[in-house]
C-alpha cells in the first residue's frame, strides 16, 4: 500500500495537480490491537491518526501568515471538527491579500467545535473547548489508583459491564452475558490547576469564543471538575471471550451514580470471529457480542 501511495503523489506531481490543489492525507488509526494497546503508545495511536495538508508551494510564499500559522498549528491541539471550519475558511479566502493578525486571530472562524488551521490556534486550547470529551482526549492527567483503596473502582467496572451487557441485550438469543475476568488497569481524573481555571471559565463564555458557548448550550461535554463530579477510565478482561476493554465513567459523588456513554468505550483487542453470528446485520454489537 505504501508503495501504490508513493506512485499516486509522484504522480500528481509530475502532472502538476498538486500546484493547485490542497492535498489532504489522512488515515485511519496506527497498531491500537493487543499488546500495543494495553501501553501508552497504543492509546495516543487510537486517539491520533495520521492527518496532513499540503498546500501548494507558491500559496504558502504568497500568504506567509497562513503558513506561520500552519506551522504553529501542528504543535497544538487540533480535531477533525477544525478540517471543516478550515475548508470553510478557504472558500471565503480573501485573494486581496492576507488580513490583519488580529483579523486572521482562530475566534474570527469559529463553526460550532472547529477552527480555522489557516487562523493560529491558541495555545491553551484544552479538550473541553475543542470538543473532545474525556475518553479522547490524551491531555487528562489520568493518574493510577488501587481498586482496594478506592471503592469506586469495582463500581466503575461493573456500571461498565452492565452498560456492554445492556448493548447486546436485544440479542441475548445469540450473545452470552459477559463477565469480569480481570481489571487490567484503573485511573483516576486528576485536574491540573489549569484545567481548573479553564473549567471555570465555563459559565461565561461569550463575544469572541461562540464555539465554547456552543458547548454549553447542547451539554456536549459534562461537568467535569469540582467535588460532585469524578472520572475514572477502567480497563479489564470479559469472560467468555478474553474482550479486552477500557471505559471512562463519570462518577456523581453525591448519588452514587456513574454515567457511561457507548462512545467512551473502546476494544483493546480485536474480536475476531466472536460476533460471527450477527458480525453482518449487527455490525455495531460486533466489539460487545460473543456468539452462544
Amino acid at each position: 500500500m505504501d508503495g501504490d501511495l508513493l506512485a499516486l503523489l509522484k504522480d500528481l506531481e509530475r502532472d502538476g495537480h498538486l500546484n493547485k490543489t490542497l492535498l489532504i492525507l489522512m488515515a485511519d488509526h496506527g497498531a491500537r490491537f493487543n499488546h500495543i494497546r494495553a501501553i501508552p503508545q497504543g492509546k495516543l495511536e487510537e486517539r491520533n491518526p495520521y492527518f496532513a495538508l499540503r498546500f501548494p508551494p507558491w500559496f504558502l510564499e504568497k500568504y506567509p501568515g497562513v503558513a506561520k500559522n500552519l506551522k504553529i498549528n501542528s504543535r497544538r491541539l487540533t480535531t477533525p471538527f477544525d478540517i471543516y471550519a478550515t475548508l470553510s475558511d478557504l472558500l471565503n479566502f480573501t485573494t486581496a491579500g492576507e488580513e490583519t493578525s488580529a483579523d486572521r486571530s482562530s475566534s474570527k472562524v469559529a463553526v460550532s467545535r472547529g477552527m480555522s488551521l489557516l487562523r493560529e490556534i491558541p495555545k491553551e486550547r484544552r479538550c473541553s473547548e475543542a470538543g473532545v470529551t474525556p475518553h479522547w482526549c490524551a491531555c487528562l492527567d489520568w493518574k493510577h489508583v488501587n481498586q482496594s483503596e478506592d471503592k469506586f473502582v469495582a463500581a466503575a467496572v461493573q456500571a461498565s459491564l452492565e452498560k456492554i451487557n445492556s448493548i447486546t441485550q436485544e440479542k441475548r438469543d445469540m450473545c452470552a452475558v459477559l463477565e469480569l475476568r480481570e481489571i487490567t488497569r484503573s485511573l483516576r481524573y486528576v485536574p491540573t490547576a489549569s484545567d481548573i481555571a479553564a473549567e471555570g471559565k465555563m459559565e461565561d463564555f461569550k463575544g469572541s469564543e461562540p464555539m465554547k458557548a456552543g458547548l454549553l448550550k447542547d451539554k456536549f461535554l459534562p461537568p467535569l471538575l469540582g467535588s460532585k463530579r469524578k472520572l475514572y477510565q477502567v480497563s479489564f478482561i470479559t469472560a467468555p471471550g478474553q474482550g479486552h476493554f477500557e471505559v471512562t465513567c463519570t462518577l456523581d459523588v453525591n448519588t452514587g451514580k456513574i454515567q457511561i456513554n457507548t462512545n467512551d468505550i473502546s476494544r483493546m483487542n480485536q474480536y475476531g470471529s466472536a460476533p460471527s453470528c450477527l458480525k453482518d446485520a449487527h455490525p455495531q454489537m460486533n466489539p460487545f457480542c460473543y456468539c452462544k
